[in-house]
């Protein structure tokens, strides 16, 4: 009975300093559960009962107690992640993909995506003069890749993991422990790149003029709109921003792999106020163009009106003399000068306006005709 006691006894007080224990690991590292602290604890005597799986750049069960406390235990990095492990505090490895043992309380730091990540950021700012202009900005970034393996490097810091994806020791670690922190959470790397491209993007934009970004040219016709400005000026921009993007971006361990900026436009009020400005130039010039025409008939219908007023008159010279030939044939002698070209310069009129009224159907007024009638009855003339 005594024995039994005392087993009791033990195996109380064995209890309760398990409990103890659990209770104070489960506080202490933030476990999820006591049943995930007891497993945590049985993982020193079972290695294999302890599976970190890290995939797309993340810890798959973030509350699991491998992720609060660390091994003993087995990690599993597939091929789109890196991590970085430390125990005590103190930095053990960089690992890329692959299955690794962990050492007692040896835990992830950070795990960081292999993958090409792409961005379309929409951005905005101000010109030199004070004009808003907004756009949209694509970008792909990755984590660092090794370009050179320098001397004083180990081979561990210039190790080049083969595998799918690749990435260099120096880039996961900065990338791990140069992530800045908002209100106590780490920023993720794609919020954290794209609040640098749109704070880059207003620094560069505020040494253009509006005019230099964007020009709006006339086109054949107002209904066309506007074109944007030419190419180059957008190109320097995509340049200038890379290059400004290069040394933040490597300092939290990552590269820009390509950037393009896919639009870039004034606002709405501006487009509005330029297109006004645009319809305004292009009827300028148009009526500018139609005065040269107009001009141009001008001077032509003058030009037309000289020349026929000089051929009717040497026509009309021509009939007179011609009829004033042929009056002298059929009248008698005697007839004075003034009366025989009156004579000549009435048949001469009277032949052009019966010409004129049957090839141009030009009505002719009676009056003019009986005033003709009329001469020739003073002159003693017959009449046709």
């Amino acid at each position: 009975m005594r024995c039994v006691l005392w087993f009791l006894a033990f195996l109380f007080f064995a209890l309760g300093s398990l409990a103890t224990v659990v209770l104070f690991l489960r506080d202490f590292y933030r476990i999820r559960g006591n049943r995930e602290t007891v497993r945590h604890l049985l993982s020193f005597l079972i290695r294999w009962a302890n599976n970190l799986l890290l995939r797309e750049g993340r810890i798959t069960n973030p509350e699991s107690s491998m992720a609060r406390v660390g091994g003993p235990g087995y990690a599993v990095i597939f091929e789109d992640s890196a991590a970085v492990f430390e125990q005590y505090g103190r930095l053990t490895r960089v690992l890329g993909p692959g299955y690794y043992r962990l050492e007692p309380y040896e835990r992830v730091r950070g795990v960081v995506d292999l993958r090409p990540q792409t961005r379309r950021v929409q951005v905005a700012g101000f010109t030199r003069d004070g004009i808003p202009v907004r756009g949209e900005v694509e970008i792909e970034f990755q984590i660092r890749q090794l370009t050179r393996i320098r001397p004083e490097q180990g081979a561990q810091e210039s190790q080049r993991f083969r595998a799918f994806y690749t990435f260099s020791w120096e880039g996961a670690l900065n990338a791990v422990y140069n992530a800045p922190v908002r209100n106590g959470d780490v920023v993720p790397p794609g919020e954290m790149i794209t609040e640098e491209v749109s704070y880059w993007f207003r620094r560069i934009v505020e040494s253009y003029n509006f005019e230099e970004l964007i020009g709006f040219y006339p086109e054949e016709s107002p209904s066309e709109g506007v074109r944007l400005a030419p190419q180059d000026s957008v190109r320097l921009l995509e340049q200038r921003l890379l290059c400004a993007l290069r040394n933040p971006l490597r300092r939290w361990g990552y590269q820009v792999n390509r950037l393009q900026i896919n639009s870039l436009e004034a606002s709405e009020e501006v487009r509005e106020k330029v297109k006004d400005k645009s319809f305004g130039l292009w009827r300028a010039l148009r009526l500018a163009q139609l005065k040269g025409y107009e001009a141009e008939a001008e001077a032509s219908t003058i030009r037309i009106k000289s020349e026929v007023r000089a051929d009717v008159e040497a026509l009309f010279l021509n009939s007179l003399i011609a009829e004033i030939v042929e009056i002298e044939k059929r009248t008698p002698k005697g007839l004075d000068g003034q009366t025989l070209a009156a004579v000549a310069c009435l048949n001469v009129m009277e032949s052009l306006l019966s010409s004129i009224k049957e090839e141009s159907q030009f009505l002719i007024p009676s009056w003019v005709w009986e005033q003709m009638d009329r001469l020739k009855k003073t002159l003693a003339l017959p009449i046709p």
